[in-house]
Formats: C-alpha cells, sequence, structure tokens
C-alpha cells in the first residue's frame, strides 16, 4: 500500500496499523521455516484484499455487496467484519469519510 500521512489516514477512517507493514512482525517473517509459507500467503492474500477494499471504496462507486464479492466474499456481512478487523471502521464509514474529504478539497481549491 503506498503512503498515506496519518491526518489523512484518520480523514480516511483508516487506522496506523492498517496503513503500513508492521516492521517486526514483516522480520518475523523472514526467519520463518518453510512450513509456515502458508500463513504467510494468507497473509499476502489478506493483505491484497485490504489494498482493493480501500481503493474500490475511494476511487468507485461500486456498491459494498459488488466489491464484496470481486474480492471473493460470499455476503457482505463477513466483508465488513473482516475489513472492520483490518481497519478498525467499517466499508461505508471509510466510503463516506473518502466522499467527505473529496467534498472538502474541492469546496476549497
Amino acid at each position: 500500500m503506498p503512503f498515506v500521512h496519518p491526518t489523512y489516514a484518520k480523514m480516511l477512517c483508516i487506522t496506523l496499523r492498517g496503513l503500513g507493514i508492521d516492521v517486526d512482525a514483516a522480520l518475523h517473517k523472514a526467519n520463518m521455516p518453510p512450513w509456515a509459507a502458508l500463513s504467510t500467503s494468507d497473509a499476502l492474500l489478506d493483505e491484497t484484499r485490504q489494498q482493493r477494499a480501500v481503493w474500490y471504496l475511494t476511487h468507485s462507486n461500486l456498491a459494498i455487496e459488488e466489491i464484496a464479492g470481486r474480492l471473493g466474499f460470499e455476503d457482505t456481512s463477513n466483508f465488513s467484519r473482516i475489513f472492520k478487523r483490518w481497519l478498525g471502521c467499517l466499508p461505508s464509514e471509510t466510503r463516506r469519510a473518502a466522499l467527505d474529504a473529496l467534498k472538502k478539497s474541492q469546496a476549497n481549491p
């Protein structure tokens, strides 16, 4: 995920945990034995889904149900629950915050 300044992250309802890679965890993964690769690939899939979810919510008009389906979730409630675990807020809150930030930036050129 590209760098996002903490102020903008707060505006978009993204926690600092959701912004970047935990350095300690990354170092720990680098020293993991080969049999631990499955959990690493699961983490990579989660990270990719998280990045795409934030992008879809902030750059598209797709319905949240459509976004959930595109990311491989069978239903919106599972997507919303996982999204909240990832970033600390609901997908609808992230979208609303992004739209508010866009309106505010357009009002103050």
